[in-house]
């Protein structure tokens, strides 16, 4: 009030004024009052947050190649992370995960000790005392979980809130009080517990009049997860159970099993907890499936293996499929039958059991009908990550018998030795079909396998079938039939994933939707004086709408271009039995 009163005088007298405060610290009344222009400190944007993680590498490491390296790595892994954006653009939270990387920890199976190092720096950086910092670090565990139970409100809740009342905090404080009277010995002053951390944590802020929040649904998890393990630390297969069934709970469950293998020096401990519950899920147990997805995970990337849980869960998983249940948990659980080694892809291009036959005959062609002179085959599913992984193996790359000679000349000027995105998670599920492959990695990666790339007279035929469907499965259009931007998913799906978008005829997957599907057949376009020499692609993606999965619709792409929108698939000749 002071200030707002001076500051008038002040800037009259020809003085420069500058207030700086935490986001909360001041409400829209009290700069109006002030009057002066506001200007909020914004979120490391992506250059900033690389020269960030640049300069703090350079000082671990001699050599500024390796040092751009380190960096480049980690902001790549965090980005590919689903949550992590929202963390990154605040310098305090970037420097706790490059310090977490440097010491050799990666997502996911070190999520749990990532969040706690982020925790322990932001706090360390307000209190530089051990003994503060572990107390409010338990108060935060306290509200965390009260926000997600109810129970430290004497109230039970079925689904976590993002915000609850100063007042509410307040009781979640005095309920834990009344448990603690030892280890919070001179905890009286309920309201200033409270204000510290509402105004000094970083963590735990004011969200409107009288309402609070964290910083990040993801710190208000961990922290929940932190604070149910305190509580049931033998009792861990109950809450699984109980709170499963609850999306918004899944990520904190996946906290709660990192929990647990963290603090824990025995990791058997963890393997009984995911064996127990193995016993316990059914098939109509999606969530927890999903769940038991998310630790089959961590374990994996600790080269922990369960093979008999890893067999029920992907027998689990391919019947979720089969059963076509709810998208989300569809393709979650599709993503971890990839990592797990998905029991219904043939790995390995060159055997035949990959390939679905198309007989010759009469077959439909944009408006007419054509010609199948020869049986082929075609490979049921777009070429999986995991499939071409064995052509990168075996120096597909650096062979030059199975490359075009155009192919080759490129890939030498070009300096290319892999897909594009082949080291990104977005796009990378063993699963999942590869994209970032220009026409000529594709053409090398199939003669490679023994096979060629479909002309699109194949492909049409192979898509519509003899009675000309509009689409693989028939002329009819159901929104989430495949992956289009009618899904919402805004990304590949491992393939398989819309068991009723196969074609009619021969059980083909993916044919419409998820990518396109690069053909043999030249598409040449001119544009005034340029004569522009492309393939052509067939049956829409991830990223177009109904009409362009059509089986009768043409695109074209340049040979060199590598988009996430396309990939393709393996034609091979006639074998014993067709026709």
């Amino acid at each position: 009030s002071g200030l707002s009163e001076a500051a008038s005088t002040w800037l009259k007298l020809g003085n420069r004024l500058l207030v700086t405060s935490r986001p909360y610290g001041l409400t829209e009344a009290d700069r109006g009052r002030l009057g002066l222009p506001h200007a909020p400190i914004e979120g490391l944007s992506d250059p900033l947050q690389d020269l960030l993680a640049q300069r703090w590498f350079h000082i671990l490491e001699e050599c500024e190649e390796a040092a751009r390296a380190y960096a480049r790595d980690v902001m790549r892994h965090v980005r590919e992370r689903e949550g992590l954006g929202d963390l990154v653009s605040n310098p305090l939270f970037l420097t706790a995960i490059c310090i977490l990387y440097n010491e050799g920890k990666r997502l996911p199976q070190d999520k749990h000790d990532l969040y706690a190092r982020i925790v322990d720096t932001v706090l360390w950086n307000r209190f530089r005392d051990p003994a503060t910092i572990d107390k409010v670090r338990n108060r935060l565990c306290v509200v965390a979980h009260g926000m997600h139970t109810g129970e430290e409100l004497s109230a039970k809740r079925t689904t976590p809130q993002a915000s609850v009342t100063f007042d509410e905090i307040s009781r979640m404080l005095e309920s834990y009080l009344e448990k603690s009277r030892h280890t919070e010995a001179g905890f009286d002053d309920l309201i200033g517990v409270r204000e510290l951390l509402l105004s000094k944590t970083g963590l735990l802020l004011p969200r409107g009049l009288e309402q609070a929040g964290f910083y990040h649904l993801s710190i208000q998890e961990f922290l929940a997860a932190e604070r149910a393990w305190d509580l049931a630390s033998d009792g861990l297969a109950r809450v699984f159970v109980q709170r499963a069934r609850v999306p918004e709970w899944q990520n904190t469950l996946s906290f709660l099993f990192g929990a647990q293998l963290s603090k824990s020096t025995d990791p058997e401990r963890s393997i009984d907890l995911i064996e127990k519950l193995m016993q316990r899920v059914r098939a109509r147990d999606l969530g927890l499936q999903v769940v038991l997805g998310d630790c089959l995970e961590i374990l994996l990337g600790k080269g922990i293996r369960l093979p008999k849980a890893e067999e029920k869960f992907r027998r689990l998983c391919k019947k979720a499929i089969d059963n076509e249940v709810s998208l989300r948990e569809r393709n979650r659980l599709g993503l971890m039958l990839g990592k797990l080694d998905d029991p219904r892809i043939v790995q390995d291009l060159r055997d035949k059991a990959a390939y679905v036959p198309i007989p010759a005959g009469e077959y439909a062609y944009q408006d007419g009908r054509q010609s199948i002179e020869k049986p082929f085959l075609i490979s049921k599913y777009p070429v999986t990550n995991s499939q071409f992984a064995k052509f990168l193996v075996e120096g597909g790359y650096a062979h030059e018998e199975w490359w075009s000679k155009e192919g080759w000349e490129w890939k030498q000027k070009e300096g290319v030795s892999e897909p594009l995105l082949w080291r990104n998670a977005r796009w990378n599920n063993p699963s999942q079909p590869v994209v970032g492959a220009s026409f000529w990695e594709a053409e090398a990666f199939c003669r490679w396998a023994g096979g060629r790339l479909p002309t699109e007279r194949e492909w049409e035929a192979a898509a519509r079938g003899k009675e000309g469907h509009q689409y693989p499965w028939g002329n009819n259009w159901g929104d989430g039939i495949c992956n289009t931007t009618e899904t919402g998913l805004g990304v590949t799906t491992p393939v398989g994933l819309f068991p009723k978008s196969r074609s009619k005829p021969f059980g083909l997957e993916d044919m419409a939707g998820n990518v396109w599907e690069w053909c043999a057949d030249e598409f040449r376009v001119k544009a005034g004086d340029e004569l522009y020499v492309g393939r052509v692609v067939r049956g829409g993606s991830w990223g177009d709408g109904r009409d362009l999965v059509r089986s009768v619709i043409r695109n074209w792409w340049l040979p060199v271009d590598r988009d996430d929108y396309v990939g393709f698939r393996v034609v091979c000749g006639s074998s014993p039995g067709l026709g």
